[in-house]
């Protein structure tokens, strides 16, 4: 089954079982699962375990020295909360530039916003940023937020609790076994119970800040997580205006951006609008069944450009890496992917001796997944594996990347690269591009390689307009 099929039958699965109608405290809970059971369906993994997963994610050390500081800090900021333009961000939104630390998504925009700007920043709770900040006056740190959450004890009721889990539970089990042909025995409730108890928390907290500060827009990135769920349900409740900005390729079939067609009573978890790089996204999200007047085109108001010149600047050092071959191709690791692109490697020993594979890992990539590579480059000494640097400086000296739906094939594309796809289901999250020739799928490496000598024309596709 195709990804498009799938998605029709998600959205129709939605509706049949009026999935926002179910609730708890009022607040439709299902939004707080609804991307993770897409992705088990797409990648046919349990939901149990993506859940798992980020369980152990939320239970990481706490460098809690660092996040007392932040809460002290926040006490003597907060004034600057009341009344103002609230920019909602992240320490991992951060990137060095010029000796400095910007917000990628966020920086530019506060420079062109003439209002009262206020910035909450939700800390990695183990890495801080906290010199050599721009616009670090305006900056708060959110971590009191975070004991908040520790401290705050919330009454749910749980028979009620029970009951509409249950029913989540028996709605995801059906659908995946219509799909993907297996029935699940396995026991979630314990975990998606876990997860709506931790967000419910949260709606009595961020409603008490919304409804003391009053900040008259919040700017966010990502409206479909939990936590910017719960955001956008309490600023709309008290009329605060609520602005995402666009932080990375928009698929066709992004749940975050499918919308069904009956939407139902879900506005109410929806931004009033969405600022976008160009009209090809603004077209994706109009496919996507949004609101013309919601979508708000702003050009590019990420620092992607000055990344690009100082990655060009460096890419002589790429050079005397492979400088001993003719051909080289980048493959983009993907830690949710790599078993299919070894696979996809499995035909390594046909390639000629002057070709060379670069495999630039994933930031978040395990190292019991990382060995699986290793293992492959102690077979082929053309095969490097490499972890540093910005995966631009690996694209500007390949004559061909390969990927299967990373937000660097649009950045690849960007600079007029030729861009293979590993032909398996998620790869078609690409599908306009696969229909339009911008890309062409492949099912191994050699046959990549034989494909590169036969290439159509590039077609040239704006992804990001110049900021305005």
């Amino acid at each position: 089954m195709d990804l498009k099929e799938i998605s029709n039958r998600f959205l129709k699965w939605e509706i049949e079982n009026k999935l926002y109608d179910i609730k708890v405290k009022d607040f439709p809970i299902y939004c707080l699962l609804r991307v993770e059971i897409y992705e088990s369906l797409m990648f046919d993994s349990s939901l149990k375990s993506i859940l798992l997963k980020e369980d152990k994610s939320q239970a990481k050390r706490i460098n809690y020295l660092k996040l007392g500081y932040s809460v002290i800090s926040f006490f003597f900021k907060q004034r600057l909360l009341k009344n103002s333009n609230l920019y909602i961000t992240n320490t991992d939104n951060k990137i060095k530039y010029r000796e400095i630390y910007v917000d990628n998504f966020f920086d530019k925009l506060i420079d062109k916003d003439p209002g009262k700007v206020a910035v909450l920043e939700f800390p990695n709770i183990i890495n801080y940023h906290f010199d050599n900040l721009k616009n670090k006056e305006k900056i708060l740190k959110a971590g009191f937020l975070y004991a908040a959450e520790k401290i705050f004890k919330d009454r749910v009721d749980k028979s009620q609790l029970t009951k509409e889990v249950d029913r989540i539970s028996k709605y995801y089990k059906q659908l995946y076994l219509s799909i993907n042909k297996t029935e699940l025995y396995e026991n979630i409730d314990f975990l998606i119970k876990k997860r709506i108890i931790r967000n419910l928390k949260r709606i009595h907290i961020y409603e008490k800040l919304i409804k003391y500060y009053s900040p008259k827009v919040v700017y966010l990135k990502s409206a479909y997580s939990p936590l910017k769920q719960i955001l956008i349900y309490v600023c709309r409740k008290h009329s605060t205006k609520i602005i995402e900005v666009q932080h990375g390729h928009i698929y066709p079939y992004h749940i975050g951006y499918l919308l069904a067609r009956d939407k139902g009573d879900i506005k109410n978890l929806l931004p009033n609008h969405i600022y976008v790089w160009s009209r090809y996204y603004k077209n994706v999200l109009l496919e996507n069944n949004w609101n013309n007047d919601t979508i708000k085109i702003k050009g590019d108001f990420t620092y992607n450009h000055e990344l690009n010149e100082i990655n060009l600047k460096n890419s002589h050092r790429i050079n005397e890496l492979i400088n001993d071959y003719k051909t080289i191709i980048t493959i983009i690791s993907q830690h949710t992917l790599c078993k299919e692109i070894d696979e996809f490697l499995n035909d390594m020993e046909k390639l000629p001796s002057d070709v060379a594979i670069l495999i630039k890992l994933h930031p978040r990539l395990k190292l019991s997944q990382e060995e699986i590579f290793n293992k492959k480059a102690s077979q082929f000494k053309n095969i490097m594996i490499v972890r540093d640097g910005n995966i631009k400086l690996y694209f500007e000296v390949s004559d061909l990347i390969i990927g299967v739906y990373s937000t660097a094939i649009i950045e690849a594309l960007e600079m007029q690269k030729t861009v293979h796809l590993i032909d398996i289901r998620v790869s078609d999250f690409f599908e306009d591009f696969i229909q339009n020739n911008i890309v062409q799928k492949t099912k191994s490496i050699f046959e990549s390689y034989k494909m590169l000598k036969y290439q159509p024309e590039k077609i040239k596709v704006v992804f990001r307009e110049p900021f305005n």
